[in-house]
């Protein structure tokens, strides 16, 4: 059950406006050190936050991320430096595994 304080701060995230919270989704492939592809799938970028979530093509794919994830490519060619990524651990009934990430582009 939520306690009230959690439910406003619920309700406050539903209303923001996207101008508020920017984001960035794009087709994109995680990749290793040696630049070798890992997974395809979807990215979203928080660009307020530098922080954003992957959701692989093939969602057994999310298991391995963490261990050798260095590099987020997107469908155009943009580069994002990925650190801290983990597999999400919260079940989400209505959405398939996927990991958080914090990143930081590549010039």
């Amino acid at each position: 059950m939520l306690k009230r304080a959690d439910s406003a701060i619920l309700r406050d995230s539903a209303n923001m406006k996207d101008e508020d919270n920017p984001t960035i989704e794009f087709p994109a492939t995680v990749l290793d050190r040696d630049n070798q592809p890992l997974a395809s799938g979807q990215a979203r970028l928080y660009t307020r936050h530098n922080c954003g979530t992957f959701w692989p093509q093939v969602p057994k794919d999310v298991h391995s991320l963490p261990n050798y994830a260095t590099m987020l490519r997107s469908s155009t060619g943009s580069l994002y430096e990925i650190r801290n990524l983990k597999v999400c651990p919260h079940h989400h009934p209505e959405i398939v595994n996927h990991c958080e990430f914090d990143y930081a582009p590549v010039e």
